[in-house]
């Protein structure tokens, strides 16, 4: 319960904010001069065996997979990256440990996000942001679909409040656009894409979104009036460094940073001219 959460050591400093004093509006719940509240990127918690239990049978064995080897580390592995990364323990205590135990049920999140003054939230996959590192890309788009399925089962009727992000693998483009008109049926009202369509380092001559074959899915997003999001590390491993400083290095260089690119080449290449509703953006890229 919100009411029972214990304020640690840690998190002190956010009961002496001084919140909205002296502003003309409020962003706290029940203020008579509330802001209107939007939370611009938040993650759904998948089910864990989502994937396993939905996926087309020939390509169950290829899923992205987590494990606990003997002397308690957790390991995560995707197959379009060479070897296995380390998942690090994260050790939460009073506010935060309350709040990360909510997020999974829409009734929940509902609750949680009116106490804290948000009246509505756009939402990301979390675990299924691994659904984009493979170089089979109809593999990528066969774990999209079983995403968006299960995304619009949980939160489509709460769609007012809670607008879960549509996922689409550009790198197959006759697949992508007609996920695009399939979404856009159910009632997504948006999209989101890795930030390269063809997942890895870049190669010189590779497919990317400034060529012309990306403008039937241009023309799709258009027509159904869809905005499309570039979230950070998804188009490549973003944890490529090591050592002193590497999280650092790792985040800002090479998670934020590719963010940038797909916005260049939109506008560099004449998408924008050609498709004027295009509407687009980046998430967790920084400004």
């Amino acid at each position: 319960m919100l009411e029972e959460i214990i304020v640690n050591e840690e998190n002190r400093w956010r009961l002496e904010s001084p919140g909205s004093e002296g502003w003309r509006g409020s962003a706290h719940a029940g203020a008579a001069n509330k802001y209107l509240m939007i939370s611009a990127d938040t993650h759904v918690q998948e089910p864990p065996t989502l994937w396993a239990e939905r996926i087309e049978p020939q390509y169950r064995d290829r899923l992205t997979r987590y494990w606990t080897d003997e002397n308690g580390v957790r390991w995560v592995h995707s197959e379009a990256n060479d070897k296995p990364s380390r998942v690090s323990p994260m050790k939460l205590e009073g506010e935060d440990l309350t709040r990360s135990k909510a997020g999974a049920e829409p009734d929940e999140r509902i609750r949680h996000n009116r106490a804290d003054g948000v009246d509505g939230e756009i939402m990301f996959p979390n675990k299924g942001l691994a659904m984009f590192a493979t170089a089979d890309v109809k593999f990528a788009m066969a774990q999209c679909r079983v995403y968006n399925d299960w995304a619009w089962e949980k939160f489509g009727a709460y769609v007012d409040q809670m607008s879960p992000a549509a996922a689409l693998a550009t790198g197959d483009i006759e697949g992508t656009r007609a996920e695009i008109q399939r979404v856009a049926k159910m009632g997504f009202r948006h999209v989101t894409v890795p930030t390269k369509p063809l997942y890895g380092p870049h190669r010189t001559g590779e497919l990317n979104y400034n060529a012309p074959d990306f403008d039937p899915i241009w023309a799709a997003l258009q027509d159904a009036g869809l905005p499309l999001t570039f979230h950070v590390s998804t188009g490549q491993d973003p944890r490529i460094a090591r050592g002193p400083g590497g999280a650092v290095v790792n985040y800002v260089s090479h998670s934020l940073t590719p963010a940038v690119e797909p916005l260049t080449q939109l506008c560099a290449s004449g998408v924008i001219e050609r498709f004027p509703g295009l509407r687009f953006g980046t998430v967790e890229a920084g400004i």
